[in-house]
């Protein structure tokens, strides 16, 4: 996650994480960057699971507006 300079995005950036299983990367980048957005996109047998997480680690997970699930079409 160092990788990359998250901390000089716009506020408000959407970042779209495709394949993003239960959204844990997303979920764990939201914590230190609350200022961005990030929308989970996977298949829609593991959408669900992702909202199981994001409900059972609200800490993590600060308001609905910062990680969001979205399913992959095609």
């Amino acid at each position: 996650m160092a990788g990359f300079a998250w901390g000089n995005l716009p506020q408000g950036s959407i970042v779209v994480d495709v394949g993003g299983g239960v959204g844990a990367q997303s979920l764990t980048l939201a914590t230190h960057h609350p200022r961005l957005r990030f929308v989970v996109q996977d298949l829609e047998s593991v959408v669900p699971e992702g909202a199981d997480v994001r409900a059972l680690n609200p800490p993590i997970c600060p308001s609905p507006e910062n990680v969001s699930a979205t399913v992959l079409e095609g």
